[in-house]
C-alpha cells in the first residue's frame, strides 16, 4: 500500500478522464492525501485497465475509505457512452437525457413544477425548452440580433423525435436549423399562425444534437427594441429512440 499526495483542481474534478471527486465538488484546490493500492477494475469477470480520453492509463485510489474510478473507463467498460459538459460540470453515461444539457437564448422547463409551464397552440408544457431568438435589419445595440438552441447528448440513439411550435403571441416566422456533432443535418420553417410539427431527426451515430432557433428579419426602424420581443418556439414531447 502506497499513499501520495495529490492536487487536484476540483472545478475539473469531473473532466473525463480525470477521477470522480463528487464528494469533494466545490470550487478552488486543495491538497489531498490518497491511497493506491493497485486496485484492479473487473467486469463481468474481465479485467479492464482504466485509461484516459488520451489512451493514458489511470489508477484508481481510495480516499476517506472510498474507492475512486475513472468515469469514462467505468462507463466505456459497460458499454456506455460518456459525455463531459463543462459549461455545466455535467458527465453524461449512455444515451442523453430526454431534456436539453445545455440551453442558450431560451428556457428550459424540467417537469420538477408542476406550475411552471409554457403554452403552444393553447397547451400548457412542463416538460422541454423554450427557444427565443431576434434577427433585426436596425438596432440602437448589437446584442439585439440573437438566437436560441439548445444541445442533447445522443450517444447510442438512432432517432430523435420532437414537437415544435410557436410559444407566444406575436406574430414572427422562425426557422429551426438542426445540427449533428457540429454539421448541418437540415432546416425546418417554422410558422407563428401554424399547427406544431412533429419532427423526427435520423442522428445516424452522432453523438450529439443542437437545435437552433433563428427568427425571420424584421424592420426594427429606428428605434430600438427589447429583447421581450422575440420570436418564441417550444420544443416538447421529446424522445430519443
Amino acid at each position: 500500500m502506497k499513499k501520495k499526495p495529490l492536487t487536484l483542481l476540483l472545478a475539473l474534478a469531473l473532466s473525463l478522464g480525470m477521477f470522480t471527486m463528487g464528494a469533494l465538488a466545490a470550487s478552488g484546490t486543495r491538497t489531498l492525501e490518497v491511497t493506491f493500492k493497485d486496485i484492479k477494475l473487473v467486469v463481468d469477470g474481465t479485467e479492464v485497465v482504466p485509461k484516459d480520453a488520451a489512451g493514458n492509463v489511470v489508477e484508481p485510489f481510495v480516499y476517506n475509505g472510498t474507492t475512486y474510478l475513472p468515469v469514462r473507463a467505468v462507463g466505456e467498460a459497460l458499454g456506455k457512452g460518456v459525455t463531459w459538459d463543462g459549461n455545466t460540470n455535467t458527465v453524461y453515461i449512455g444515451n442523453a437525457q430526454a431534456l436539453p444539457y445545455q440551453v442558450n437564448g431560451g428556457t428550459l422547463y424540467d417537469g420538477s413544477k408542476p406550475d411552471t409551464s409554457f403554452s403552444v397552440a393553447g397547451q400548457k408544457y412542463t416538460k422541454g425548452a423554450v427557444l427565443k431568438s431576434l434577427q433585426s435589419s436596425y438596432s440602437l445595440h448589437e446584442d439585439y440580433n440573437f438566437e436560441g438552441s439548445a444541445l442533447w447528448n445522443t450517444e447510442g440513439c438512432e432517432n430523435m423525435t420532437f414537437t415544435v411550435g410557436c410559444a407566444g403571441n406575436l406574430q414572427w416566422d422562425a426557422t429551426l436549423y438542426v445540427s449533428l456533432d457540429g454539421l448541418a443535418a437540415g432546416e425546418y420553417p417554422l410558422r407563428w399562425d401554424g399547427s406544431p410539427q412533429t419532427i423526427t431527426v435520423p442522428l445516424g451515430g452522432s453523438p450529439n444534437v443542437k437545435l437552433t432557433l433563428v427568427a425571420e428579419t424584421v424592420d426594427t426602424g429606428r428605434l430600438a427594441i427589447g429583447k421581450n420581443l422575440a420570436a418564441f418556439y417550444g420544443i416538447y414531447d421529446i424522445t430519443l429512440s
